[in-house]
């Protein structure tokens, strides 16, 4: 036993823990897995449910450090399974007479006894899915909101992000400042999600975190878009996925502008469009810049900061001093 502890806690702390099959999960909580039953339309979503809600309770067991994190994983994987079990509650099954208008019928017109037993079998297809589907959404509901309950107060710096984020808990946001006053918050994740509560009233200090965040980036996510087969429809923004680096330079696009430094803004969309993302108008940020200057400088900058981060090795000491304060 005290071996197998220690190889969780291994492959738990080195991030391996996605490897454990749905299988073996539901059978380590089955309870859950026999409440929320499986629905084609959602098959992805319960697989992450489940999985993750295996690891909270081998990261109970061992009285792990990492629980918190997966707590606020497992709000999220929450959110988006209610999200997809509603919708299929709303889901309207063809009604028996018109699925079987068409069915054989006997000379007086009544259905056939085969015709019958086959109609009374889908009514009770129907009945069965209809009661699964709802009782889906409504024990998923019960158990996010058993999550919230026990999180919420919670000192945890992703756990407070989710309680600001989705309840607008003052004193979760109270907390998450503490924490970043104190240097306790160096995730790149956390850094972005707290720069938002500041971009409005301290953007400097938004700013700050957002270079911060870039700066601990991961180098494994730092991932270009692939082109859109369809420009006319795509929309980038809704082409990010867990990519923080693209709402990153997104805002620091857009905060660069909003203080007319046009150097520092047009670096970033140059950084955007490195990875094939078309959200900022490097164009229009161009324009702003004087016309004798030559970009191709910002550009080097650009290409210079995209290597750093493929390489996990972002910092602004790559970026010019003359491009910080807004000089060519």
């Amino acid at each position: 036993n005290c071996i197998r502890s220690l190889l969780f806690l291994i492959l738990f702390l080195s991030g391996c823990e996605d490897e454990v099959s749905l299988d073996t999960a539901c059978k380590s909580i089955s309870p859950l897995c026999e409440k929320i039953e499986a629905d084609s339309n959602c098959r992805s979503l319960r697989e992450s449910v489940m999985v993750t809600a295996y690891h909270l309770q081998e990261a109970d067991r061992l009285k792990s450090s990492g629980i918190n994190k997966l707590r606020y994983e497992q709000l999220i994987n929450m959110e988006k399974f209610v999200k997809c079990s509603y919708l299929q509650t709303l889901i309207e099954f063809v009604p028996p007479e018109t699925r079987f208008e068409n069915a054989d019928r006997n000379p007086d017109g009544s259905l056939t006894e085969e015709a019958q037993i086959r109609l009374l079998r889908y009514k009770q297809s129907i009945q069965k899915r209809e009661k699964q589907k709802k009782e889906n959404y409504l024990y998923a509901r019960r158990y996010q909101a058993s999550l919230n309950k026990i999180t919420k107060g919670s000192n945890s710096p992703y756990l407070q992000y989710y309680h600001w984020s989705r309840n607008q808990d003052k004193e979760a946001l109270a907390g998450l400042r503490m924490h970043y006053d104190s240097g306790n918050i160096t995730q790149y994740d956390m850094l972005y999600f707290l720069s938002q509560s500041y971009s409005v009233y301290e953007p400097d200090v938004a700013e700050n975190m957002l270079l911060a965040s870039l700066s601990v980036y991961p180098p494994e996510l730092y991932e270009s878009k692939n082109p859109p087969s369809d420009k006319k429809k795509y929309v980038p923004t809704l082409d990010d996925g867990d990519r923080l680096h693209y709402p990153v330079m997104r805002n620091l696009t857009h905060y660069y502008y909003s203080v007319e430094n046009y150097a520092m803004s047009y670096l970033f969309s140059k950084l955007l469009h490195l990875n094939n993302d078309r959200s900022s108008n490097i164009t229009m940020i161009r324009e702003e810049l004087a016309k004798q200057v030559d970009v191709d400088d910002i550009d080097e900058v650009a290409k210079t900061l995209h290597d750093a981060l493929k390489d996990g090795e972002f910092s602004t000491k790559f970026i010019p001093l003359r491009l910080k304060n807004g000089k060519i």
